[in-house]
Order: structure tokens, then C-alpha cells, then sequence
């Protein structure tokens, strides 16, 4: 993995340049991978995350967006504290160091932080796990053997015996991929 910066007037990039050559805006909206019939999905929750046929097994893209009662007033607008400290900087750098631990998690693409004033936008690109599910997802359809929960168990402790902290570990952000490995996902606000 190659970290680069990169900064165009307000834009400002975070990004693997082993995976991306030149970085771009486009990089970081839908209409743009649209555009280019590279679109393979979209999930939603909070908000929108858009499956990108990108990368070796595909890539995810996140636009960040608030939650709770805040995001009925202020829908994706945080307030500007420098870029280092940017959502999408800090999770980006933590999936980073978290990948060179080999802790199960999405590897890093590229990160972007759009400055308005006081204010920024911001979204990640992550790569996509292949063949995988959340573990909401699976437990709509089927249980899950008492020893894959343990496995879950497990995976949880390794995390916590590094020192991870998950701001929002649920059903929704683990998942279950290939031969039913299990992986964290969304590490926005964690350290």
C-alpha cells in the first residue's frame, strides 16, 4: 500500500497509489462510475453505498452521512477541524493500519474531503469483500451455527486485544464472506 495526498482547491485526497494511478472527483460520485456502466449495485441504510466495478473484486463507495436526531437538520456536513482530523481521513488510516495488522477488514482505496467554509463533505472507497454478506443479512434468511458464533467471538477479541475500538459494532457491519470468514466493516469514529 502506497499512501498519497493530494489537494485540489477545496478537494483534498487520501489514496492507495498502487491502486489508483491519478485520483480524481469523479473517483467519489455515482453519476460519474454511472457514466461509465460501472455500477454493479447500491446497498442503503443511513445512506446510499454504491458497489463499483473497480479494483480485483470491485470496490464500495461511501458518501458520509449524519445519523440520529442532528441529520434531520444537517444531512452530510461536518464541522472543519482540518483535514487529519476528517472522518474520512481517520477511518481510512485506521483501515490502513488495521490491514498492515492483518485484522479482517476492507482495505483502503481512497478517501476524499470536499471543504465548504467551516464545514466538509466526505466519502471513502473501500474494496469490496467478495462474495459476502452482513451477518443481519444471513440471519434473516438462516441461524448461524453455535460455532460460528464463537468464531465471531473470536474475531471480536482479536480486534479488542489490539486495542480496536468499533463505534458501532452491530449485526450490520460484520460480515460474512468466503467459506464463512467473518469481517468488520465501517470503522467511521472508531480508533
Amino acid at each position: 500500500m502506497q499512501a498519497r495526498e493530494h489537494r485540489e482547491g477545496p478537494h483534498f485526497y487520501l489514496y492507495d497509489s498502487d491502486r489508483i494511478a491519478k485520483i480524481e472527483s469523479g473517483h467519489f460520485q455515482s453519476e460519474w462510475w454511472a457514466q461509465q456502466n460501472k455500477i454493479l449495485g447500491e446497498a442503503h441504510g443511513r445512506g446510499a453505498v454504491s458497489f463499483l466495478d473497480a479494483g480485483e473484486n470491485g470496490w464500495v463507495l461511501r458518501h458520509f452521512r449524519r445519523g440520529g436526531l442532528v441529520a434531520n437538520v444537517i444531512t452530510d456536513h461536518y464541522l472543519w477541524l482540518g483535514v487529519e482530523k476528517s472522518r474520512a481521513f481517520r477511518e481510512w488510516q485506521l483501515l490502513a493500519k488495521l490491514s498492515e495488522l492483518a485484522l479482517p477488514v476492507p482495505i483502503p482505496i481512497a478517501a476524499h474531503v470536499k471543504r465548504s467554509g467551516l464545514s466538509y463533505q466526505a466519502d471513502l472507497i473501500t474494496a469490496r469483500i467478495p462474495n459476502s454478506q452482513t451477518l443481519a443479512e444471513h440471519l434473516h434468511k438462516q441461524r448461524l451455527p453455535a460455532s460460528q458464533w464463537q468464531e465471531l467471538g473470536k474475531l471480536i477479541a482479536r480486534f479488542h486485544n489490539a486495542g480496536v475500538y468499533h463505534h458501532d459494532l452491530n449485526a450490520h457491519n460484520i460480515m460474512l464472506g468466503i467459506d464463512d470468514a467473518l469481517w468488520l466493516i465501517d470503522f467511521d469514529k472508531g480508533r
